[in-house]
């Protein structure tokens, strides 16, 4: 393979990892100045998991994607077709997270609240999985990790990071089945970060 082209591979995939971090990170300084600040909060629950240490941890991963250490092959014949089918993936996953954060609009939090005018949204995608912006989120970095093959990252994925998400998404969800009786029998019909197959 040309040298070149293997130098604009890696010049267009770190520029995407960029521009699709960079979204992401914006979409939560947006949640921040739009929704930090709501002073109808009816229960308070803080949480190890707060929006700045996940925020922490997608720094982390994000810098040793971009560091190339600890890289293992396990796509060489196929990386072109990988390369644009991440491309792909790794935009749409990108969109959707932004735009489920929008759509959660004025229910999010940095820690885990309920407010008095808090509304249980089961409509798309929360018909799909519980926890959208979580889950877009963990198949964001499992397609990143597919594509740049760093050991230490799927490590943080699965040890840290996926870990972090579910703990977060009990807390959420306990709070959530105390002010909503329809939230057990939802919960009982979607998963939490994956679509329910049958």
């Amino acid at each position: 393979m040309n040298i070149n082209l293997v130098i604009n591979q890696t010049n267009i995939l770190n520029l995407m990892v960029w521009l699709c971090s960079s979204a992401l990170i914006i979409s939560v300084i947006a949640d921040f100045l739009l929704y930090q600040e709501n002073d109808n909060t009816k229960k308070v629950k803080k949480s190890k998991v707060a929006t700045w240490n996940m925020s922490l941890l997608f720094f982390v991963i994000y810098i040793l994607i971009m560091s190339n250490t600890w890289k293992i092959n396990i796509i060489n014949n196929y990386k072109i077709i990988v390369i644009a089918v991440w491309m792909t993936l790794t935009i749409i996953w990108t969109v959707f997270n932004i735009m489920w954060r929008f759509y959660l609009s004025s229910n999010w939090a940095n820690h885990i609240k309920i407010y008095d005018n808090h509304s249980l949204i089961l409509s798309w995608p929360y018909k799909i999985v519980r926890h959208p912006l979580y889950a877009s989120l963990i198949w964001f970095w499992i397609w990143v990790w597919l594509v740049y093959s760093n050991i230490l990252v799927i490590v943080l994925i699965c040890i840290i990071f996926i870990p972090m998400m579910y703990y977060r998404a009990k807390q959420e969800e306990q709070l959530l089945k105390e002010r909503f009786d329809e939230y057990t029998k939802y919960k009982n019909k979607v998963w939490m970060f994956f679509p329910k197959i049958f």
